[in-house]
């Protein structure tokens, strides 16, 4: 395991360039890019450049985004997101990216469960086979707390169980797991949910620390902690898991917050987030 930054999800909006020079400031062997349709931080025009700039920086691809960000989107938007996938995973690969992320949504405004069921095989199914020609990986994430999806009719996967029997009619060997420390608490999932896994299943890695004070169904998918800040989470024992299965990919911090990342210095911001995150990995594996 190794720490990889994208800083947006601190609130922290710089280029890749930036955000190179801060994993390298701060300690963090990885980096993350978006590379989505219509907006994507690395193009053909400056892949070179940023792949330099990696090299002489000694940091390494974590995870990155190749989809939209809702896999519930219409299919006019998914359909103009994957005509250029193919053009976006030459690009990411050429940074040495293997693994990106999708984030899978609980509920559907229109389609029923077996419905919203289907056309998520058949765009995995797409994704994967897109990806994997440029030697990529595809995790998916599920979003489990009820806060997310409690005000819709149309609920969807939202645990780790349902994730895995939408990923084995998937079958394809490059599309897996994304992990997320938040989601696997608001779950109630345990320890042994996850030793039960293979390295194989696992693409990549988000850490948080859950809102103190909140039961678990009060909890919201948009509010969360730098890693170990409230203890609500057994960080020590989802390390210790992803240990167990020997897990060798990029953790990020993904600290969501509507005004606590609000006007703070990025390099104490940062500072701070790499040390919360040694405390479950630099010090765990030294």
């Amino acid at each position: 395991m190794y720490k990889s930054l994208i800083p947006d999800l601190l609130k922290i909006n710089c280029t890749p360039l930036e955000t190179i020079a801060y994993a390298q400031k701060h300690g963090f062997e990885g980096v993350e890019f978006r590379f989505r349709h219509g907006g994507s931080q690395v193009t053909s025009e400056n892949v070179n450049q940023i792949k330099q700039a990696m090299a002489d920086a000694g940091v390494r691809a974590g995870n990155c985004s190749l989809l939209t960000g809702k896999s519930n989107d219409s299919d006019e938007d998914w359909d103009a997101n994957l005509t250029t996938l193919d053009e976006r995973c030459a690009i990411a690969a050429e940074l040495g990216f293997t693994r990106s992320m999708w984030v899978l949504m609980p509920f559907h405004e229109t389609l029923d469960y077996q419905q919203c069921w289907d056309m998520h095989i058949t765009r995995l199914t797409q994704a994967g086979i897109v990806m994997a020609k440029h030697g990529i990986r595809l995790g998916l994430e599920y979003i489990s707390p009820l806060t997310r999806r409690k005000d819709f009719d149309m609920q969807f996967v939202h645990d780790l169980k349902g994730t895995l029997k939408l990923l084995a009619d998937v079958n394809l060997p490059n599309v897996g797991l994304m992990l997320d420390s938040m989601h696997w608490y608001c779950a109630r999932e345990t320890v042994s949910d996850l030793t039960a896994l293979t390295n194989d299943q696992v693409v990549a890695v988000h850490v948080n620390d859950a809102i103190a004070g909140r039961e678990i169904d009060e909890q919201s998918a948009f509010e969360r902690d730098l890693p170990g800040e409230t203890g609500v989470i057994d960080l020590e024992g989802f390390h210790d898991a992803l240990r167990q299965i020997g897990y060798d990919g990029p953790v990020t911090c993904e600290p969501l917050h509507p005004t606590k990342w609000d006007n703070r210095d990025p390099d104490e911001l940062l500072g701070k987030l790499s040390a919360c995150m040694d405390r479950y990995l630099v010090a765990k594996t030294a």
